[in-house]
């Protein structure tokens, strides 16, 4: 399970990142260690009140994330894409975000892969895999 755990952690500090940049900060890395917890470097925003939004963006962000992911996979159409789509994105932003070596780089890059494939395998394993994963974020940032 700490495999999964990982991901999740990963996703968490991901939704940091997303809303530090959003909000005009900057990101310089993403961390994770293998206690399940996990850290985002960011530079702060001149913007007032993104201080709040950022730290609240981890949990919140994961929730609405997983929500959103788990309603693709029920929703019977665009599963394989929804999950290319997924794993594009978290090869990315771990390319982006983290250093070579570490946690984080290698727990993105191996889901990022693994979520790239399956969407290329079948619309059911597609979906399959959709509603496990979204379902694993939306209760792990309630736990």
């Amino acid at each position: 399970m700490s495999y999964l755990k990982s991901l999740v952690v990963l996703v968490h500090e991901i939704c940091h990142a997303i809303a530090a940049i959003s909000t005009g900060g900057a990101v310089e890395r993403v961390v994770i260690h293998s206690n399940e917890s996990g850290e985002t470097i960011a530079l702060p925003s001149k913007m007032k009140g993104a201080f709040v939004f950022v730290v609240s963006s981890g949990y919140l962000g994961s929730s609405l994330l997983g929500g959103f992911i788990l309603h693709r996979g029920f929703s019977g159409k665009y599963e394989k894409q929804t999950l290319s789509v997924i794993g594009i994105l978290l090869l990315l932003t771990t390319l982006k975000f983290s250093a070579s070596g570490n946690l984080a780089y290698t727990t993105g890059i191996l889901w990022g892969s693994v979520f790239f494939i399956v969407g290329f395998v079948s619309q059911s394993a597609s979906a399959l895999f959709l509603v496990s994963f979204g379902t694993l974020v939306s209760m792990y940032s309630v736990y």
